[in-house]
């Protein structure tokens, strides 16, 4: 399994401004899981999160950008970047549509803060889901959003509105790496985190590996999941022989659909491990059916 440095739900990056001024926002679908963000939020909370974004967050957002690029004027207005590639049909649920055209709907109370949308690598079927979306949206915000199911040509365009070196290295810029964006929302203090999504199948096992150097400790390690079934998970240390550090068993006792289960459940599973070592956390599910689980281990140096 990969080692993804992420740490905030948000499906949204910004970094950088477009060539008008306006503020780079990037979302790249292959590195957001629905799953991991239902361990750490409801997934309802976008739409908060949206209204946050465009009354609250925009203008901090802008100081920033200005302060950045003192000789420039930036504008209250957004370039969006959009990558759907490897984005599957089975994404698009009846809760999914539903809080998409709830967030696309906003755009409608904000009009002009949209300056241009780029879709690239959109899929076959992403055409059935564009009729959709489109449709609640205004038609002067609609006409701003261009739709590539070639990856070359929907870059060719992204690379017209957005200087080589404000675009993100992911996209052939000179800016930082979308990594690189999401470890800026590290712990305050920590120097990395290590976060894996666990997929478990019905009785299923996993493993996940990393290591600390010697001026490194893991201060906590918590797992967050909607699971009623429950997980065992254990820590251990591996080397010679192989010591087992702490296990315990994972389960959340508030039922997914339970309507007072505001946040998903947490629990620390394991906390102030030193290097140097290797080290490996294990979990074995004895639940009939498929379940997830997001595992956080935050590094600090000594």
């Amino acid at each position: 399994m990969s080692n993804v440095h992420h740490s905030d739900p948000d499906p949204l990056i910004q970094s950088g401004i477009a060539k008008n001024g306006s503020l780079v926002f990037y979302l790249l679908v292959d590195k957001v899981s629905l799953e991991a963000l239902d361990c750490l939020t409801d997934l309802e909370n976008l739409e908060s999160f949206m209204w946050n974004l465009f009354t609250h967050s925009f203008r901090e957002y802008v100081k920033r950008a200005q302060k950045q690029h003192p000789d420039k004027s930036i504008l209250c207005e957004v370039t969006l970047v959009v990558d759907l590639k490897g984005i599957p049909r089975s994404l698009f649920t009846e809760r999914v549509m539903l809080l998409l055209k709830k967030v696309v709907a906003i755009l409608n109370c904000f009009p002009e803060i949209l300056s241009k949308a780029i879709v690239t690598n959109a899929p076959f079927f992403f055409s059935a889901i564009w009729l959709i979306l489109k449709s609640v949206l205004d038609a002067r915000t609609s006409a701003k959003i261009d739709i590539y199911s070639n990856e070359k040509k929907g870059l060719a365009l992204v690379q017209k509105y957005i200087d080589e070196n404000e675009l993100i290295a992911d996209k052939g810029g000179r800016g930082p790496s979308y990594q690189e964006l999401l470890h800026q929302f590290k712990p305050k203090g920590s120097i990395r985190q290590l976060v894996e999504r666990v997929c478990l199948n019905a009785n299923g096992s996993s493993n996940f590996d990393f290591d600390l150097s010697i001026d490194e400790k893991a201060l906590s390690m918590t797992v967050f999941t909607r699971s009623t079934t429950g997980t065992l998970f254990k820590v251990f240390e591996v080397g010679d022989e192989v010591a087992v550090i702490q296990e315990t068993r994972v389960k959340s006792c508030v039922p997914y659909d339970d309507a007072h289960a505001k946040q998903p459940y947490s629990e620390k599973i394991a906390s102030e491990i030193n290097g140097p070592g290797h080290f490996r956390v294990s979990c074995d599910s004895k639940s009939p059916h498929k379940e997830y689980f997001l595992l956080q281990v935050c590094v600090y140096a000594i």
